[in-house]
């Protein structure tokens, strides 16, 4: 279960981190 909660944190950082780096290029333009 332990893993489990890893693994989501860390899909949620990855979530996160993508959105920003989307809200950048979209800002870029």
């Amino acid at each position: 279960m332990i893993v489990s909660v890893v693994n989501v944190a860390d899909i949620v950082k990855n979530m996160t981190n993508m959105s920003m780096i989307i809200e950048m290029i979209f800002k870029n333009e």
